[in-house]
């Protein structure tokens, strides 16, 4: 019997599996095949392993619902963090965590109770250069993405150098807190071209 926790962070789930205290199976990305099933079995975005490192507090391992290894997951890195301080795989509130991004530095907050509260995780300079963002995609998918963005916009836009966000909101800022409901206000097509 394989014994696992499943959190999330804002929404995005995962099985957690203890790595200290699991003996696990040799064939990683089948176990994720077959736990992450929404329908058929205990249903979540990956696994999540929570194992001891030579160079960090604790090591994450991430599988995708297919099965395929992923680098980390910034809400999955989080629940890994809260989870090895309240079990006490790491007993402090800074902690280093070693993905195959590299090792990431967490900070627990804690409830008056010393419990996890909330976790900051500093996850360093975001990729984006899209060689380097992994994809099965032969192109450079979020270049081609971008291209095909700037393409349709109206030609206006592109004549006088706007940027494409600017154009798309027509400018304006949205105020914390604005009316953020399906369809309210939209002046847009969902091609992207304004509305006069």
């Amino acid at each position: 019997m394989l014994h696992f926790t499943k959190m999330h962070g804002i929404g995005n789930d995962y099985i957690y599996i203890n790595g200290f205290e699991e003996t696990l199976p040799a064939d990683l990305p089948a176990l994720a095949r077959r736990m992450s099933p929404r329908h058929t079995s205990v249903g979540s975005d990956g696994l999540i392993l929570i194992l001891p490192s030579d160079t960090a507090d604790v090591r994450m391992r991430m599988f995708n619902p297919d099965g395929s290894e992923a680098e980390m997951c910034g809400n999955g890195i989080r629940c890994v963090a809260a989870y090895s301080y309240d079990r006490g795989l790491c007993p402090r509130t800074q902690m280093t965590i070693e993905t195959r991004a590299g090792i990431k530095n967490a900070t627990v907050l804690l409830d008056d109770l010393g419990r996890s509260l909330a976790v900051r995780v500093d996850m360093g300079a975001p990729v984006t250069a899209g060689d380097r963002i992994p994809s099965r995609f032969i192109s450079n998918p979020v270049h081609a993405a971008a291209d095909r963005a700037w393409a349709n916009l109206s030609g206006n836009a592109r004549q006088h150098g706007q940027s494409p966000c600017r154009h798309l909101c027509g400018g304006r800022r949205r105020r914390p807190g604005a009316d953020r409901r399906a369809g309210a206000g939209a002046r847009f097509r969902i091609s992207g071209a304004r509305q006069h």
